[in-house]
């Protein structure tokens, strides 16, 4: 029987983030996420969050280019593309203001959010993948 420090959920992307430096406990091994707030960097390998937030400046050419690529993996569609456009040109939140991977990210998620969440979250793995290539987190496999 597994002890409750070590019950989380089984999927390939739980299993393979979990470390046994680091097992997650309690209420949060259920919802645990290597999206966490900028703020917090604790022990473990560096966050998605750290480093697209940390990452070079993006140019508008590249970010047009993610976006573009970004419908080649379903990440979004077509139709979304003025969306995400005007979510980086014009951060809905302060924080995205800076023109990095992290707000670029944003740019797309804010668009997730008028879509069905079934359909988001497929759309947001894709989006991981882009952006973990994007940012050199792309597993080696």
């Amino acid at each position: 029987m597994t002890s409750p420090a070590f019950r989380i959920s089984t999927s390939k992307y739980h299993e393979h983030h979990r470390t046994p430096a680091t097992p997650r406990t309690g209420s949060h091994a259920r919802h645990a996420s290597p999206l966490r707030s900028p703020d917090s960097q604790s022990r473990g390998p560096p966050r998605r969050t750290n480093t697209t937030r940390d990452a070079d400046v993006v140019s508008n050419t590249r970010a047009h280019d993610i976006i573009i690529r970004s419908v080649d993996c379903a990440a979004i569609t077509p139709a979304q593309i003025p969306g995400v456009l005007d979510q980086w040109r014009n951060p809905a939140h302060e924080a995205f203001q800076p023109r990095n991977a992290w707000s670029l990210f944003n740019a797309f998620t804010e668009v997730h959010k008028e879509i069905n969440p079934h359909t988001a979250l497929r759309r947001g793995e894709a989006l991981h993948g882009l952006f973990d290539a994007e940012t050199g987190l792309a597993l080696a496999s």
